[in-house]
């Protein structure tokens, strides 16, 4: 937009520098102390996995939660 003035595009600056804003952070992601779970993965298994999780429409750690929990209650 070349037809803004300098106060026009310092302000949106202005605002957003100064706005203490909220991203819906709970403090559990992948990044945080508490989230951070690497799990490394032969490429075949990986693949696998992926599969069997989009087919059930859920994400792969949702999957790898059902076969536990389903593993877990067989062996109770």
């Amino acid at each position: 937009m070349r037809d803004m003035t300098d106060e026009e595009y310092d302000a949106p600056d202005e605002e957003l520098t100064k706005a203490d804003l909220e991203f819906g952070h709970t403090g559990k992601g992948f990044f945080t102390r508490e989230g951070f779970h690497v799990v490394f993965l032969e490429d075949a298994t990986a693949k696998l996995l992926n599969e069997k999780a989009a087919a059930s429409n859920q994400t792969p750690s949702d999957f790898i939660d059902y076969m536990l929990r389903k593993e877990l209650a067989v062996n109770l």
